[in-house]
């Protein structure tokens, strides 16, 4: 029976609980606030056990699931790999590719699973929607949602995504970037766009936006004789076949039959990495692979910086 804890407790973590507590030889035994106050204010979820003792925590657990975004969290989640439990967490609170490269390296040396959550991959839709992709030579991502309250990169928080879905879709090296962010709101980059090309030749297009007035989360693959089109909000995939000129185009729709709820890819993310520790096996998606994404959106916000720089 594993033991697991969350360490941190914000919007997030109530459906991490409903997760965690479906989980066959899995007993959530709690959770650990740094802040010891924000847990108030999304509300304590079926009692479970508040733990006001780091070390109490740790000693409790085997798997550390953290939802804590804090600047403390790099501390806590070294001492959870040194304490040789398992470690399961978001690459947007890693910034930093120095704190993420020590933190791989220490979870390979004390021989325990660390995930680098990137639920985006496990959307149904676009499992779905990804086995219509061969060779596509352009693709256009479309991230646009309302969430002005916000203060983190666009970049870090949103747009990695689709650097995730681009980097599985394409298989090979970026060699070029060209990017460029702006500040409207929030005193943070809420704006972005970027050009991506890539060894193979393949040219990826993508924009972000925290301030949107109409969200819109989309994806549009080119490649021969064919586009595919995927509405992740409304959970859909067209695909338009173009042929030969004589036969003019053709075009059907394709609605998942297995609906998204709001934590189905967090579900299927967190299920494999519990797989993955029960079995010694790799996770479906290894953390090199995650790495990649995170190496470069940083990238990515080094060549705005830049480019605000040169104004």
């Amino acid at each position: 029976m594993l033991k697991i804890g969350l360490l941190g407790f914000d919007k997030l973590a109530h459906s991490h609980i409903d997760v965690v507590q479906k989980l066959p030889d899995c007993e959530l035994v709690g959770f650990y606030e740094p802040a010891q106050s924000s847990y108030q204010k999304y509300g304590i979820h079926k009692a479970i056990r508040k733990f006001t003792d780091f070390e109490l925590f740790i000693n409790a657990v085997d798997v550390v699931d953290v939802i804590d975004s804090g600047k403390d969290v790099f501390r806590y989640a070294s001492y959870a790999l040194k304490r040789f439990k398992h470690l399961f967490l978001n690459k947007a609170v890693l910034g930093n590719l120095e704190d993420a490269n020590y933190l791989i390296n220490l979870s390979k040396e004390a021989n325990v699973k660390m995930q680098l959550a990137e639920s985006a991959r496990y959307d149904q839709t676009f499992m779905l929607a990804k086995s219509y992709v061969q060779q596509p030579f352009l693709i256009e991502c479309v991230r646009k949602i309302n969430e002005i309250e916000g203060k983190s990169h666009v970049v870090h928080d949103l747009m990695i995504k689709d650097l995730e879905l681009i980097l599985s879709l394409t298989g090979s090296p970026v060699k070029k970037i060209n990017a460029h962010g702006f500040n409207t709101v929030n005193g943070s980059i809420d704006l972005a766009s970027v050009r991506l090309e890539f060894d193979n030749g393949c040219v990826a297009n993508l924009s972000a936006s925290t301030v949107a007035e109409n969200e819109i989360v989309s994806t549009i693959i080119h490649q021969r004789n064919q586009q595919v089109q995927i509405d992740y909000l409304n959970q859909s995939i067209k695909v338009i076949d173009f042929g030969q000129k004589s036969k003019g185009k053709s075009e059907h729709q394709i609605n998942s039959s297995v609906k998204n709820a709001n934590n189905a890819g967090f579900e299927k993310e967190f299920l494999s990495f519990i797989s993955s520790i029960e079995t010694k096996a790799e996770t479906n998606i290894t953390i090199e692979e995650s790495y990649q994404a995170l190496e470069l959106s940083n990238l990515i916000v080094s060549k705005i910086n830049l480019a605000a720089n040169n104004l």
